[in-house]
Parts: C-alpha cells; structure tokens; sequence
C-alpha cells in the first residue's frame, strides 16, 4: 500500500505467499511434531490468513494512522528516504 498498490490487490498477493511459504515452514513444523507437539499450535505464526493481515494493517492504522505514518514514525524514514524507495521500487508505466 506504501507503493500505492491497492487494497484488494495486497490481499490476494498476500494469499498467493501460502504455497510457497509451506516448503519453507514444513521442516520447522515436522520436527515440532516429531518431538510430540500439534502442528495445529503452529500454523498461526506460519500460516496465511486474511485475518492476520488485517490485523497487522488494524495495528499499522492504531499505532500510525496510516501505512505512511509507519513508514515516516514507525521506520524513521524521512520524506527524502521515502521518496527514494517509491523510486526505486516503482516501475512508471
């Protein structure tokens, strides 16, 4: 959103990561399971859900005020840092 990327449009890229996090986090998973623990306990702080984003985007807007605001208080990142990544991250079509 800080690159002006819509809403709806972070969100479904954001459920794309799933499948592709899963080969990352399996090996964590299987050896907690392997030790006697409920892969269940796990999947919140490795899984994809629409409601941790949200939530994560709640918190930015509390704390904030907007996803700008984290960039410039949360970060520390100036108007001038802030402009050199848009810059840098931003094709112009």
């Amino acid at each position: 959103t800080f690159l002006g990327v819509p809403d709806d449009l972070v969100r479904a890229e954001y459920l794309l990561s799933g499948p592709f996090l899963a080969p990352m986090t399996a090996p964590i998973i299987d050896a907690f399971v392997a030790r006697g623990g409920d892969p269940d306990l796990l999947l919140p702080l490795v899984g994809v859900r629409l409601e941790y984003l949200d939530s994560a985007f709640d918190e930015v807007e509390r704390r904030f005020g907007s996803v700008e605001g984290w960039f410039a208080e949360g970060l520390g990142l100036d108007d001038a840092a802030r402009a050199a990544l848009r810059a840098n991250l931003v094709e112009e079509a």
